[in-house]
């Protein structure tokens, strides 16, 4: 039996890796039609995980990308250095500290992981005739893990404590964290430019 080699296999893997990346949608998104008080621009921004190294990745990306957009963003953690969870106490001293008018939370809804296998195709006639009868024993590859995810964003008004906005967001196939929270930070300030809540 003809058996691919380890560099045809690596040639497999990477065009599959650069062809299948991960996708963001935005779902049940909400918006108070009693708010007209227009863009806000000062924005306090909370992750909710017990992963503390996740949150200060998440938060300090957040931020980047709105200060990107044209608002003014703080992380809490870079505000309160504050480890754990945050009580309601903690989110009203940020956000006198900084002099918010709006805070954005953003907490895990769902995770689910898929492990990703590719099978080689068979490369001689004789291999493909022998797998149509079960003879060919071909072991499949591991070529990493799917992770799907479903988050809440929600942004709240500072000076009446109610929500203003919010949306599900769930990314199917991202290949890295990093990729997971571009693409999600980027699709929740997309959106919320449309609404006209951040400066277009």
């Amino acid at each position: 039996m003809i058996r691919l080699t380890k560099g045809v296999i690596a040639l497999c893997i990477s065009l599959m890796l650069v062809s299948c990346g991960g996708r963001t949608k935005l779902n049940e998104t909400w918006k108070d039609p009693a708010f007209k008080d227009g863009p806000v621009s000062n924005i306090l921004v909370i992750g909710i995980t017990e992963n503390e190294r996740v949150r200060r990745t998440f938060e300090k990306k957040f931020v980047k990308a709105l200060k990107a957009a044209s608002a003014q963003a703080f992380s809490s953690y870079a505000v309160l250095h504050i480890n754990g969870k945050l009580q309601k106490e903690h989110v009203l001293t940020a956000v006198r500290e900084v002099g918010a008018d709006a805070v954005l939370i953003t907490s895990l809804v769902n995770v689910d992981e898929t492990e990703v296998f590719y099978r080689p195709p068979p490369i001689g006639y004789y291999d493909y005739y022998g797998r149509l009868y079960g003879v060919v024993v071909q072991q499949n590859a591991m070529i990493g893990v799917d992770v799907n995810v479903v988050l809440n964003t929600s942004l709240y008004d500072v000076d009446t404590e109610k929500l203003i906005w919010s949306t599900l967001a769930e990314t199917k196939k991202a290949k890295s964290k990093k990729e997971l929270l571009e693409q999600l930070i980027a699709a929740v300030i997309k959106k919320l430019r449309q609404e006209k809540l951040l400066p277009s």
